[in-house]
């Protein structure tokens, strides 16, 4: 297989992993909560409930630009997720391409990084996305986010089971799924300083 197919292929999966992550939480919330009753999420002053995501076209997503990151920028925060990764996550070398390679995608108002990884003799995907915006996290969405925590330095988290979205008050937006790793394991990611981007 050549480079570039075994890369698009990559690519497609995590395209796929992200996909599933989002459709699946937005499913499992409307299917086992009672759409009778308002749903709170723990940490959310506003929650947007299923039958109101029936008029939003999309989410609420923050735009930015990561174009004007150089490339020793972006080697950088590659370099910085290698470093995140956490005690207890092996990172699956591929001939492909080097591990947590950051490319700039969506017109470059984003960097991503895609990795193979195993936990517990289970492989799996590590997707990291960042990109600098000035919204910050808004309301949360029923059956997307099961909770809403703000730590000490200010970092709002928004967290599920295969997903944690950090918002950093530099405007940093990190955004952390997997199919393998833990909540906490992705927090430690999300949270890491090497992958901010935003004002200092």
């Amino acid at each position: 297989m050549s480079t570039e197919s075994a890369r698009g292929s990559a690519w497609s999966t995590a395209a796929v992993i992200v996909g599933i992550v989002a459709a699946g939480t937005v499913v499992a919330g409307l299917l086992n909560e009672p759409q009778s009753d308002a749903i709170s999420i723990p940490g959310c002053d506003e929650v947007i409930q299923p039958e109101e995501m029936e008029r939003i076209n999309g989410g609420i997503v923050g735009g930015g630009d990561a174009s004007w990151l150089s490339e020793p920028e972006i080697q950088a925060l590659s370099d910085a997720l290698v470093q995140s990764v956490p005690e207890g996550v092996v990172v699956e070398q591929d001939p492909s391409w080097p591990p947590f390679a950051f490319e700039s995608t969506t017109g470059g108002e984003e960097v991503t990084a895609v990795g193979k990884v195993s936990v517990d003799g289970y492989d799996g995907q590590l997707v990291v996305r960042v990109l600098h915006s000035d919204d910050g996290p808004g309301p949360c969405f029923a059956g997307t986010v099961d909770e809403r925590r703000t730590d000490d330095d200010g970092i709002v988290l928004d967290i599920s089971d295969r997903r944690v979205i950090a918002y950093v008050p530099d405007g940093s937006k990190i955004d952390v799924s997997s199919d393998v790793l833990t909540r906490d394991q992705m927090i430690t990611v999300a949270t890491d300083p090497g992958l901010r981007v935003g004002d200092s």
